[in-house]
């Protein structure tokens, strides 16, 4: 992972999947070159303004600064940049999102992602499975990754199947692909019910 310092926004940001993700931005993720550590360090500083582009977090500008006054900023250069590298080491760093996840009936906030059990499906599609995946779905949405591949690798389950439980998800109204923008005086609550009244959803759709 590359050497990042990552500032969320205090304020503002992203509700996603149905209140399910807090994104905390536009975020601001600094990269500090250290060619002793990392043989493949480029040779800038770069930072990078993160927020929420269709439903996912991704890079909206890109500034360099050179570490040496002798390596100027080239457009060969340029391309070596790992944006997609920097995004994703972001994403994993946590702070950027807070996750809405359920806890038996209740619902708890966390800084880092909780995947589910590793015999969350072992009792077939039961609204609890549903639940999982759902939270794991969002979850790997929002931060670039493909969903049926994390659940193949991870959990075993074939892709037709991930696809079927999903769709299952959906027609309950347990996954919701709904994305709001959060008003610039929101700062946050652990409960679901307030992202949907700071964005004005009042009738739960």
């Amino acid at each position: 992972m590359p050497f990042l310092e990552l500032t969320p926004a205090s304020q503002g940001g992203w509700s996603l999947y149905g209140g399910r993700i807090h994104a905390r931005v536009p975020a601001t993720a600094t990269y500090l070159p250290d060619p002793e550590e990392d043989e493949e360090a480029i040779d800038y500083r770069a930072t990078l303004t993160l927020d929420v582009v269709n439903g996912r977090l991704a890079c909206t500008q890109l500034t360099l600064q050179s570490i040496d006054d002798e390596i100027p900023v080239t457009s060969d250069r340029i391309r070596k940049i790992p944006v997609g590298e920097f995004v994703a080491a972001a994403a994993e760093l946590g702070g950027a999102f807070d996750y809405y996840q359920r806890a038996g009936s209740a619902y708890k906030v966390t800084k880092s992602f909780s995947p589910p059990p590793s015999d969350f499906a072992a009792q077939g599609m039961t609204d609890d499975a549903l639940e999982q995946i759902s939270q794991l779905y969002a979850f790997c949405m929002a931060t670039g990754q493909k969903p049926t591949g994390v659940l193949a690798r991870e959990y075993n389950l074939p892709r037709p199947t991930t696809s079927k439980w999903i769709a299952a998800a959906r027609r309950k109204g347990i996954l919701v692909d709904e994305h709001r923008r959060l008003p610039d005086d929101f700062i946050g609550d652990p409960l679901e019910r307030r992202i949907h009244e700071a964005t004005g959803a009042k009738d739960g759709g």
